[in-house]
């Protein structure tokens, strides 16, 4: 996928992300940033501050950040909570 149109899918899946979060009620912001995510954190809590830190990745075995220990090394470098969600598989999400 070209980069242009990586970027747009992100931003897409962003903005999804954020409608639900909203509608359920959470206050939330987002932005597409760096592909890696230490570096995207750091960007980002210069942006806006940040009471905790939600990081979700795909189940363990099909997740690149699990397997180089992300949820590991922000818990280490960042003073607000981390929160680990994960994703359910494709399958099992509604239409």
């Amino acid at each position: 996928m070209a980069a242009t149109a990586t970027l747009r899918a992100a931003a897409e899946r962003l903005t999804r992300s954020l409608d639900r979060l909203r509608a359920a009620g959470f206050a939330a912001e987002g932005l597409v940033a760096d592909a890696d995510p230490i570096r995207a954190i750091d960007d980002a809590l210069v942006l806006f501050p940040a009471d905790e830190i939600v990081l979700a990745t795909h189940p363990r075995g099909q997740s690149n950040w699990l397997a180089h220990d992300l949820v590991h090394r922000a818990r280490l470098r960042y003073a607000q909570p981390i929160v680990h969600v994960v994703a359910a598989p494709k399958a099992e999400l509604p239409l």
